[in-house]
């Protein structure tokens, strides 16, 4: 995913009170940031780990760098339960060749035929219900 602007990494030292954590920049500054998970994060949080930050100017916010993501071994974990969406719709983007502002609502991955696809039309699909539910309980009588 590209981030604009771009992360901030530094080392996790410890997550608190839920919803803050302090870090160390790869400078060597200690700051204290916000976290936007409000789930619990267990096995998420070990000190140490490798995190990034986006990092914000904004003069209305009490703490300017907000926790992204986590090394948890090697690979990135999401923090920020506002990307999964954003992820989602950047990566069907780039699957389909669209260039960005296009349209890509109601795409999805289909992991059984791995491939992206539409959903039917309302008819189609209203059809292929009334379908799948006959067949369904035939076989289930």
């Amino acid at each position: 995913m590209i981030f604009d602007p771009p992360l901030v990494p530094a080392t996790l030292v410890q997550p608190y009170k839920r919803f803050l954590f302090d870090a160390i920049l790869d400078s060597g500054e200690a700051i204290t940031g916000s976290c936007p998970n409000t789930g619990s994060m267990r096995g998420l949080t070990t000190p140490g780990s490798r995190i990034w930050m986006s990092e914000h100017e904004s003069k209305t916010r009490k703490y300017r760098h907000m926790f992204e993501m986590i090394e948890v071994g090697d690979l990135p974990v999401g923090i920020n339960t506002g990307l999964p969406n954003r992820l989602a719709e950047e990566a069907i983007r780039v699957i389909l060749a669209r260039p960005g502002g296009t349209d890509c609502r109601g795409y999805f991955f289909n992991p059984h035929a791995a491939r992206v696809e539409r959903p039917l039309a309302a008819p189609l699909a209203f059809a292929k219900r009334a379908l799948v539910r006959r067949f369904m309980t035939k076989l289930l009588a």
